[in-house]
């Protein structure tokens, strides 16, 4: 029952709904036909788990994120 609801009524879920750390949660929804799942490559600034990091406002910093 919750699965047909879902499907019908449920309301969308963002980019990033856990607030996830990796990369993967940058690629787009499709993505494109050619190799690659980004449209432009995501630079890199730390670690896939940078977690409750110390005076950030957000309990997660994304790597494609500066501090």
């Amino acid at each position: 029952m919750n699965f047909f609801w879902s499907i019908k009524g449920g309301k969308p879920a963002g980019s990033n709904p856990w607030g996830a750390t990796t990369l993967d949660w940058t690629a787009t929804t499709s993505p494109p036909l050619a190799h690659g799942n980004f449209d432009v490559t995501p630079e890199v600034f730390h670690g896939p788990y940078e977690y409750s990091v110390p005076g950030r406002s957000s309990d997660f910093l994304p790597q494609n994120q500066r501090d």
